[in-house]
């Protein structure tokens, strides 16, 4: 089992520096490293898990993407993370940074602290179904990409900026369509 110790004198982790090391299947980031670029481990496909030192302040777009991780640890501590049920957040949980590629939930209800999800945050999930909460008032781009098993979208009623027509995403005044789920039963749609 290939694995890696990230030694405590390296602050930065650059971009795609393990993408697609295919074997890599543990690494241990020491206390000390302060960012993670994008996609800084993405296709490390038997990387299952990973614990994010208190000290790392940053965390870019789909640096676990393309992994087996299917739950995210934050160390105690950490001033800019937190992790619930092995989704990755700010530390004050109104944005959602990432839902873990690899986790075996097939339904996610967005907490209603939430007001942002961040880029690609739900990016190769294995769910089926997901709720935007009433609160979420930014949701990045792609943050669905890649999700081949999700069949709807659903938004609170209460949300002031996004609504849902027939398990598919839009503004709120339905004149954008933001997402269809790439798994959805429709075989025909009109716009």
């Amino acid at each position: 089992m290939p694995s890696i110790t990230i030694p405590s004198g390296v602050k930065d982790i650059n971009a795609n520096v393990f993408g697609s090391c295919y074997s890599l299947a543990e690494v241990n980031l020491s206390e000390g490293v302060e960012s993670i670029a994008a996609y800084a481990f993405s296709g490390c496909f038997k990387l299952t898990g990973i614990t994010i030192p208190a000290s790392v302040t940053n965390i870019e777009t789909g640096a676990f993407s393309d992994t087996s991780v299917s739950e995210i640890t934050v160390a105690a501590g950490s001033a800019a993370y937190t992790s619930d049920n092995g989704v990755l957040f700010n530390k004050d949980k109104t944005k959602l940074i990432m839902y873990m590629p690899n986790k075996a939930d097939v339904k996610y209800d967005v907490p209603s602290e939430v007001t942002s999800i961040a880029e690609e945050a739900f990016s190769g999930c294995g769910l089926q179904a997901v709720t935007i909460g009433a609160n979420v008032s930014e949701i990045g781009y792609g943050a669905f990409n890649d999700c081949s098993y999700l069949s709807n979208i659903d938004v609170r009623i209460e949300n002031q900026y996004y609504s849902s027509e027939n398990r598919i995403l839009f503004d709120k005044n339905k004149t954008k369509l933001i997402k269809c789920p790439e798994n959805a039963p429709i075989t025909e749609y009109s716009i």
